[in-house]
């Protein structure tokens, strides 16, 4: 109890023992009370189990004299020599007569006389009854003369569930029965037998139900309820004696059984919950609980009062002193009389001036520790006597943060007024000082990021605006080449030759327009984690082959020497993605090519180093030039994007400043690195490292080259295009290499074309993806669901310019069996349809 007072501690203590001697005499008195409860239920049950047993017994007494009756009287009969015959006619009468008064089965009396059945109902059983193997005759014999009761059994003539009462008579031979439904045994309880609610059952020695009824006024539901004769077999196994109690527990609730067990074997059970039974004393537990809970609260209640007013007033203390120590100078101030009175003043090293009691001396003091001088008007401004004390009577805040000459340096404070509560002049004034050098650095610095941060995204942003006015720069120009040697060849159709000349121009154009468009869609797939490697079998040497054979040709082309180092390559086919390993080696010997003079010297070194594992290796590729250079502080923003370095050729030049940083994402993408040396005036040399897998088998690997033999005259081609300039080229293509092209305009009209012409009209379709009305996706779909032979087999050819790998999966996806990236390319076009109709073939 620390933190209390001791008169605290005191009062709870002394409530607390009251509390206690209140509950045990409570509890003492309710534990006295549930002992009563049980004492006077226990005797209540064995009472209303006699009672059952007494009435069952009564009710039984009945039948019994009634078969004494007929037994006296057959008796008679048989001593005077009657017949079988005669006393069945004697034992109907008497069952007439019977059933008017009583309540037995119809079958009224039966028996054997003299081994001869006789039944007053006249029913003659069948040759496979045995009247001598039933219950009831086996019984009476074994009783010798006595009333027998039997067990319940299943009567032969009716399948009803009986009891019967059977009595052997005097010739010990003879025996008279009769049967009693066991659904019209019943007990009638007189007022005062019900008291407890319950259960009143009757069973016979294997647990059979003879009686099963609620005892009381109000029903209660008893989980015996749905007892069978094996559960009351088991309840009746744990009796012991013919009378007395148990409990049973059954799941909703438990149970006090109190039982008889009679001379006829029949077993008289009273079922009592327990819940009953201590319902008075629960609800004097619970009531006393109640009392002794609401006590308890008061208790807590008030002693919780005082302790919050204790604590409150100590709370308001230790705020108090906690606030003095936030501040290490705190001034009392009357502006008005000018006064100052230092309570508080805790700085190590420094003490303040002897003698202030005025708040000007005050003021003086804490100029002479300024840091700054131009501080001191603003604090003038927030605490000079009249700022202090306002005519209204009412005192803004005052505030004010300034650096202020401390021992180990100047450090930040900030000065704070505030009015004194409880003044009603309002005259007095608070002023205080706390330090905060840590809190105001931090904020300081953060503002210094804020700043950075704007900064650095002014940069970006002038970046893109750079990156933007150079693409502008380098689309117009080949796209000026596109217009105006177009503009040449139309002006040169007599010249053929100067024609073709321009028209090759174009065609060059439109490629070098086409490398910048895919160049700023690889950096979107970059930044948007889309790209992907394919991996699968490359022949490297093949492939080296073919991009030499290509710079070789560009080399020439600008007087420059290109030189592909002798191939030594243990395993010519790796795994690896070789169109991305294309891109790495085309971005770095067309940056050798540009910016390499002419007479310079560009190679290209391709080497195998092995791997980590036995199915891996190194492939490292160096291109090595003796161009301009660049410049070491150019290195390190080489692979950033936008990035060119202001050269001599720069303006010579096309490129947006993406190809090395693509190049760079590129490499790592495939596990790789990439090293860069580079002397300004004296060249560069870029050196790839790789890692590649090795296929099983080599030898099974075969490129599949393009059909060279493969030509499109007479291909029946399906084409959906919905823009009329793209579906003109396409056509007059198409049409040159010899194919018949049936032209669709949007998805729905391809799927109608397709529809309405027999099997085998068309070879291949080729699917734009954006149309009006159905699009080549939802056209692709239907086509492949058309209930046709040819619906599954045709080949479908994307030819859009969605170019991005999603593309080309939905493509796949909608059951396309390819896909032809825009601009229109009749090679491509003749290499896709190669592909997919040798495959078809």
């Amino acid at each position: 109890m620390r933190g209390f007072s001791k008169s605290s501690r005191r009062f709870l203590l002394q409530n607390l023992v009251l509390f206690l001697l209140m509950s045990a005499f409570g509890f003492a008195g309710v534990y006295a009370s549930g002992r009563s409860a049980y004492r006077s239920a226990n005797e209540l049950g064995a009472m209303t189990s006699d009672y059952l047993n007494l009435q069952v017994n009564a009710f039984m007494g009945q039948y019994q004299q009634i078969l004494e009756d007929a037994a006296y009287m057959v008796d008679a009969m048989l001593d005077q020599g009657a017949q079988a015959e005669e006393i069945q006619t004697w034992i109907t009468s008497f069952s007439q007569q019977y059933d008017e008064t009583m309540q037995y089965d119809e079958s009224g009396l039966y028996g054997v006389i003299r081994g001869e059945g006789v039944y007053s109902s006249g029913w003659r059983p069948g040759a496979q009854y045995n009247i001598f193997d039933r219950p009831w005759y086996l019984q009476a014999k074994a009783a010798g003369g006595a009333s027998a009761r039997s067990m319940v059994y299943l009567d032969a003539r009716t399948g009803t569930r009986m009891v019967s009462l059977s009595k052997l008579l005097s010739d010990g031979e003879s025996v008279l029965a009769l049967d009693i439904r066991v659904g019209d045994v019943e007990v009638e309880w007189q007022e005062g037998s019900d008291v407890f609610p319950g259960t009143a059952t009757v069973v016979d020695q294997a647990g059979n139900v003879l009686l099963h009824q609620q005892i009381g006024q109000v029903h209660i539901p008893c989980e015996m309820d749905a007892f069978d004769n094996q559960d009351y077999a088991d309840l009746m196994s744990r009796f012991d004696g013919t009378r007395g109690a148990i409990r049973w527990d059954g799941i909703q609730d438990s149970y006090q059984v109190y039982y008889i067990v009679g001379q006829d074997g029949w077993t008289c059970i009273i079922t009592i919950p327990r819940s009953i039974i201590t319902e008075d004393a629960t609800n004097i537990f619970y009531s006393q609980l109640i009392l002794e809970l609401a006590f308890l609260l008061v208790i807590l209640y008030l002693f919780m009062r005082s302790y919050r007013a204790e604590r409150r007033g100590r709370l308001t203390l230790s705020c108090f002193e906690a606030l003095g120590r936030t501040y290490f100078c705190i001034a009392l101030v009357n502006p008005a009389l000018n006064t100052c009175e230092i309570t508080k003043f805790s700085i190590p090293g420094i003490t303040p001036g002897q003698d202030i009691r005025t708040y000007e001396q005050f003021l003086q003091q804490v100029e002479s520790h300024m840091y700054r001088n131009s501080d001191w008007p603003p604090f003038l401004e927030q605490f000079s006597p009249t700022q202090l004390h306002p005519h209204d009577g009412e005192l803004d805040r005052r505030y004010l943060e300034y650096e202020s000459c401390f021992p180990g340096g100047p450090r930040w404070v900030s000065a704070e007024a505030f009015a004194v509560p409880g003044d009603e002049h309002r005259e007095q004034v608070i002023l205080a000082f706390r330090l905060i050098h840590d809190s105001k650095t931090q904020e300081l610095a953060k503002s210094q990021m804020l700043l950075e941060s704007l900064d650095s995204a002014r940069r970006a942003n002038q970046a893109k605006s750079d990156f933007l006015s150079r693409m502008s720069h380098d689309m117009r120009t080949p796209m000026n080449a596109v217009i105006g040697f177009a503009d040449l060849a139309r002006r040169s159709l007599d010249q053929p030759e100067k024609a073709a000349e321009c028209l090759d121009r174009v065609s060059a154009a439109s490629r070098q327009l086409l490398h910048l468009i895919n160049e700023v869609l690889d950096t979107a797939k970059i930044e948007q984690g889309k790209m992907e490697l394919r991996i699968a079998p490359v022949d490297l040497a093949r492939q080296l082959e073919e991009t030499a054979s290509l710079f070789q040709l560009q080399a020439r082309a600008q007087r420059q020497s290109f030189t592909l180092e002798p191939l030594d390559l243990p395993h010519r086919l790796v795994l690896t993605d070789g169109s991305r390993l294309d891109q790495i080696l085309n971005n770095l010997l067309s940056n050798a090519v540009k910016y390499t003079p002419a007479g310079g010297a560009i190679s290209l070194l391709a080497e195998q180093l092995p791997g980590s594992r036995p199915d891996q290796c190194f492939c490292r590729f160096t291109v090595t030039d003796n161009g301009i250079g660049m410049a070491p502080e150019f290195l390190d923003k080489l692979f950033l994007p936008f990035e060119r370095e202001d050269t001599s050729m720069t303006g010579q030049t096309s490129g947006v400043g993406l190809g090395m940083a693509i190049t760079l994402n590129i490499v790592q993408m495939m596990g790789g690195k990439i090293d860069v040396e580079s002397t300004q005036g004296k060249g560069s040399r870029f050196v790839v490292t790789i890692p590649c897998g090795l296929p099983e088998a080599e030898s099974a690997f075969e490129k599949a080259p393009i059909p060279t033999a493969f030509t499109l005259k007479g291909v029946r081609l399906l084409l959906a295009e919905d823009n009329l300039l793209n579906r003109e080229i396409a056509l007059e293509l198409l049409g040159l290499e010899g194919a018949v092209v049936t032209a669709a305009e949007n998805g729905r009209e391809a799927v109608e074309l397709f529809s309405k012409n027999p099997p085998g009209t068309f070879d291949a379709i080729l699917m734009d993806i954006q149309m009006p009305q159905l699009d080549g996706y939802g056209a692709a779909r239907e086509i492949r669901q058309l209930d046709r032979p040819d619906a599954g087999s045709i080949p479908i050819l994307a030819m859009t310019a969605n170019a991005f790998e999603d593309d080309i999966a939905a493509a796949r996806a909608a059951g396309m069996n390819g896909h032809i990236a825009k601009p229109i390319d009749i090679s491509r076009i003749k290499a896709a349809l190669a592909a997919v109709l040798s495959d078809g073939a």
